[in-house]
């Protein structure tokens, strides 16, 4: 008999459902994920999923996650279902979050925003920028890259920081709420995309 003593465990994703629904944040249909989070013990190279830790759906759109009670029908009923926007709509909302999350004087290194600007931050309003610019010529696919690339550079942030103990956060403050803004506007952001180009 062998008995085995796992070294670890690491949380592991596995993607169960695909299908269509009307996104609460995007007010549209949308294509989402089904995902299940799981403990998953390792022995050396194999692992074993061993606990269910939650599951949750991704919206395909706005990489929102949510409940699963939003798959409910009379919960999709109750959704307000808005109008596609117009390229010039989009380009103001845009223009709108731009000049909020004052992405010109972050790629300007105004110290009277933000105290050294770090390449994440400058990194992150450039993307910003030109995400506005694919939205004006109408390249929604490379708008929406754009804005993807901001949560990916979040998720580094954050990555970072984790590994710091939050300590670089704490010490400055304003650069940790910048880079969580512009998170949170790239999510607006995507919402309100179209899933491709027509």
């Amino acid at each position: 008999m062998i008995i085995r003593i796992p070294y670890g465990y690491k949380p592991g994703e596995k993607i169960v459902g695909e299908g269509l629904f009307i996104c609460p944040l995007c007010h549209c249909k949308r294509p989402y994920a089904r995902i299940k989070l799981t403990k998953n013990y390792f022995f050396g190279i194999f692992s074993i999923p061993v606990q269910n830790m939650a599951e949750f759906i991704q919206c395909g759109g706005c990489l929102k996650s949510l409940t699963l009670d939003f798959l409910d029908a009379q919960k999709q009923l109750g959704i307000e279902v808005s109008d596609e926007l117009t390229p010039k709509e989009m380009f103001d909302i845009w223009e709108r979050v731009y000049k909020n999350v004052q992405a010109e004087a972050i790629l300007a290194n105004d110290k009277t925003v933000v105290e050294g600007v770090t390449p994440v931050l400058f990194t992150t309003a450039k993307c910003m920028q030109e995400a506005g610019v694919a939205i004006k010529l109408g390249k929604i696919n490379d708008a929406r890259q754009n804005l993807y690339n901001i949560l990916l550079l979040t998720n580094e942030w954050l990555t970072a920081c984790n590994m710091d103990n939050f300590t670089w956060a704490r010490k400055v403050p304003k650069l940790h709420s910048k880079q969580m803004e512009f998170n949170e506007v790239s999510h607006l952001l995507l919402s309100k995309l179209p899933l491709e180009n027509k």
